[in-house]
């Protein structure tokens, strides 16, 4: 594993804490003549304290993994990103994958390459059968347009890659060829010959 330094930036956050002197007081009080209100009350500050610094610590934890997972993005090249789902980060931290989703949206994390979401350091693998990206699957499929000598159809591509284990249909080979603005094999050959 790579080191990444995360931390949590919090300064611009509103100071929540509890007034330990009056809870005190308080429950001295309570003691003496009970008040199920106020005692609920506290009860509630007390879980609400709780639930954003579990929250917080939860936001870190999930920074660091993706920090940690993801460092080849930071240090080498945004095409370095690898496939990472929020299935993949809730098991580590033994949560909900839905917990996950909640803690990367609208979260942002400050890097060398700039502020950028939290969820766009995940992505998704194209390929069951291998870890692959959309956006390293479109630079394969570039990568073998640029080589090729005839030009190859999507479904020679797709059979080509699939030698190599990917396991991808034809069609998601055309989908990812025209997100690159590829043109099909029969325009390609009129270029070529």
């Amino acid at each position: 594993k790579n080191n990444a330094n995360v931390n949590f930036v919090s300064n611009a956050f509103p100071i929540i804490k509890l007034d330990n002197d009056l809870i005190e007081k308080t429950s001295n009080e309570l003691r003496k003549k009970p008040n199920d209100k106020i005692s609920g009350m506290i009860k509630e500050a007390k879980w609400l304290l709780s639930a954003i610094n579990n929250r917080n610590d939860t936001v870190l934890k999930v920074g660091k993994i993706l920090c940690e997972r993801q460092i080849h993005f930071f240090i080498q090249d945004p095409s370095k990103i690898i496939p990472l789902t929020n299935k993949d980060i809730a098991k580590e931290i033994n949560m909900h994958p839905s917990t996950v989703s909640r803690i990367l949206r609208s979260k942002y994390i400050n890097t060398p390459n700039g502020v950028l979401p939290l969820k766009s350091l995940t992505a998704s693998s194209v390929s069951k059968t291998r870890k692959v990206t959309s956006h390293q699957l479109m630079e394969i499929i570039k990568s073998m347009i640029k080589k090729e000598k005839k030009a190859m159809s999507d479904d020679s591509l797709a059979r080509e890659l699939n030698k190599k284990g990917y396991s991808l249909a034809r069609r998601t080979i055309t989908k990812y060829r025209m997100k690159l603005g590829l043109p099909s094999s029969r325009k390609r050959r009129k270029t070529i010959g």
